[in-house]
């Protein structure tokens, strides 16, 4: 035993400082190495998209048209960002003219004669200005990150990519649609009657160049998503995806049954008419929330407290298994070829409340990525990820949906939809692992320890589990808490209480409400606001995540502040439009309310113990159904009672009840950061 002292000694003379550094064996160095070129090769890509992206912005080939005017000329257009070459041909002669986009559309040509035209032009300009910018921002940090040990901006520059990729996406989504402003009267209508640009509408090489330039980036994206611990944020896509195409195909279906149902009455003008079956699509969808909302609620609870001892994966099956039965009762009630009783609604909105509905499959996946991550700063940047897959889902659906549209009818649209959710519930079965909380885990890891076998879970067990969940779900807001907690439970609930309601209602209502004059939209026109909403929310999360949590270091509590801040400039901005543009523009302010529902959710896990964020979820989930039928119970009939004579009034009152929401966070920020709850 002498020797080992002086053994020890000379360990320690032959000791290496190894501070900062990191040990790596010879196939992680050669799979550093790998992605190391990988990288650099993508970023030589990206600098060559950058001369890609300039020469799309400065030629004039985004698309293509060919038409005949009203005095028989040939008119060639080749439209770009910045103006337009205008070709007039006759049988005399040939004029070549550049019509500019700037500072407004010349007035001498009719075509462009109308007035909101110039507000496209300057959207998709700035837009594609904005994404040059970012784009040489972001090659420039590529190229920073080599010298930084792992390139551990990599993730960040990666993101940023993805933006920029969005940015162009919507680029060409104003530039194409600025055509469907134009003025119609001075081209020659075809012999079938119906005919608008479109009909005559090519894409460009600057388009293709643009798609080309945008899909390198995507593929830049890859190693961001391959460095991030993946698990339940693809089903968050697919249920996305699922739950856009649905909404996408709701409104006209609903309105077609209605006109089926209820005959118009004697007297009515086209407006008039609109407006009338515009109520009725209203109130059915009112019907359906009474019945379904009490039922969901309280079995939200109950699944919720059955996922913190039993884990998520069989209520997150149970609540896909909701929106499968809904999704295939609708498609019989909607269908010309069935059309059962819209009565039938009433059956369907029990079940599939018995079964928890859509929110409890959010819940669920909320919770499941709440297990996974004990550190709460990483928490709430990848609830930020599972929003961001929320969004990047309805783009998918959005932009799928309206080409699927041209081919098949709605009703095949929700058939395919119901395809789609039956593989997932047999995927989620088959591969998704079960997750519970971790001090749960740790709990009976010590029960098993100290009496060899678990506690029974029989049906009967169960059950007595489910309705002791309901009571133990609200006993999380009694007990007492370190400092301002459980006021802080009151208070976050009863501000999302409030957001719930209105973007509840902003959700629900625009596509019905899109349908009225001035705007008189249709399900393609619909399919492309839903694809470019999506868009803007990705940018607005990754700005979020990026600028307010990286870089500013903002805490959670002051970003939810302005999320429901800006909601309330979107409503707002929607209730006092009186052109399609304006309800584009309002996506603007509303791009960071993405950021809402996972910071809430981050800063809620702070204010309770790790067991208890089930229940505390399946709570929140719960105050957002309430939130729903509040808004149905009022401020649908709110709607339905002033569309009439003034059918922004109730967008104005969801801006008042934003105003109040912003006031209560506040103060919540302002407590918390003194007692340093949250981050």
């Amino acid at each position: 035993m002498s020797f080992r002292p002086i053994q020890q000694r000379g360990l320690i003379d032959k000791a290496v400082e190894l501070r900062d550094s990191q040990i790596l064996n010879i196939q992680s160095y050669e799979k550093i190495v790998w992605r190391r070129r990988f990288m650099a090769v993508a970023t030589v890509i990206t600098w060559i998209a950058v001369i890609v992206l300039i020469a799309a912005l400065a030629t004039p080939n985004w698309a293509v048209l060919d038409f005949m005017n009203t005095e028989y000329q040939q008119v060639h257009v080749q439209l770009g960002v910045w103006g337009e070459w205008r070709t007039i041909t006759d049988v005399s002669h040939k004029n070549v003219e550049w019509i500019p986009h700037f500072p407004t559309p010349p007035e001498n040509v009719a075509r462009l004669a109308d007035a909101d035209l110039k507000h496209y032009y300057r959207a998709q300009a700035a837009i594609g200005v904005i994404a040059l910018f970012l784009l040489l921002s972001t090659n420039t940090l590529a190229l920073y990150t080599f010298y930084h040990h792992r390139y551990i901006y990599k993730r960040l520059t990666a993101g940023l990519f993805l933006l920029v990729a969005m940015a162009i996406v919507v680029v060409i989504e104003v530039l194409l649609k600025s055509v469907d402003e134009w003025n119609t009267a001075v081209a020659q209508a075809s012999q079938h009657g119906d005919w608008d640009y479109d009909a005559v509408k090519v894409t460009g090489y600057s388009t293709r160049l643009a798609h080309t330039w945008m899909n390198d980036l995507v593929r830049k994206t890859v190693e961001w998503v391959r460095s991030l611990n993946i698990s339940v944020e693809p089903l968050m896509l697919v249920l996305a995806a699922c739950n856009a195409a649905r909404s996408i195909a709701t409104p006209e279906l609903s309105e077609h049954k209605m006109m089926r149902v209820y005959p118009a009455p004697p007297g009515l003008s086209d407006k008039e008419l609109k407006k009338f079956y515009n109520k009725k699509m209203v109130i059915w969808d009112n019907n359906y929330t009474y019945v379904n909302l009490p039922i969901a609620c309280i079995a939200g609870i109950m699944y919720g407290g059955y996922s913190d001892y039993h884990g998520r994966k069989l209520p997150l099956l149970i609540g896909i298994a909701s929106v499968l039965v809904e999704n295939a009762m609708r498609v019989l009630i909607w269908s010309p070829s069935v059309d059962i009783s819209l009565y039938w609604l009433y059956p369907t909105a029990a079940i599939t409340g018995l079964m928890g509905d859509f929110m409890l499959t959010m819940s669920c996946i909320n919770a499941y990525v709440a297990d996974k991550f004990d550190n709460k700063g990483i928490l709430s940047k990848r609830m930020i990820v599972v929003s961001i897959m929320f969004s990047l889902g309805s783009f998918i659906a959005s932009q799928c949906t309206k080409y699927i549209l041209y081919v098949v009818s709605s009703t095949i649209l929700l058939i395919i939809v119901e395809g789609i959710l039956l593989v997932s519930v047999v995927m989620i079965a088959i591969f998704l692992n079960n997750t519970t909380p971790k001090k749960r885990r740790l709990s009976d890891e010590e029960n098993e320890s100290e009496e060899g076998e678990l506690p029974s879970t029989n049906f009967l067990e169960v059950t007595k589990l489910s309705f002791y969940s309901l009571y133990a779900s609200l006993k999380v807001f009694l007990l007492s808490r370190e400092g301002h907690k459980r006021l802080f439970l009151y208070l976050t609930f009863t501000a999302s209480f409030m957001d719930q309601l209105v973007f509840g209602e902003e959700k629900s209502l625009i596509g019905t409400y899109t349908r009225l004059p001035p705007f008189n939209w249709d399900s393609q026109q619909y399919a492309d606001y839903r694809s470019i909403r999506p868009i803007i929310q990705i940018i607005g999360m990754f700005f979020g995540l990026f600028v307010f949590k990286k870089w500013l270091s903002l805490r959670d509590t002051f970003i939810i502040c302005l999320t429901i801040a800006t909601l309330g400039l979107n409503v707002v901005m929607i209730g006092l439009a009186y052109s399609s543009w304006m309800i584009y523009a309002s996506l603007a302010p509303g791009s960071l309310h993405g950021l809402l529902n996972p910071l809430s959710y981050s800063f809620l896990s702070c204010l309770v113990e790790g067991n208890e964020t089930g229940k505390a979820f399946a709570v929140s989930s719960i105050a957002s159904k309430l939130a729903g039928f509040v808004q149905t119970a009022i401020l649908q009939n709110i709607y339905i009672v002033t569309v009439d004579w003034f059918q922004g009034f109730v967008w104005l009152i969801m801006g008042g009840i934003c105003v109040i929401a912003t006031a209560i966070y506040s103060y919540v920020h302002v407590v918390a950061k003194r007692e340093n709850i949250g981050c």
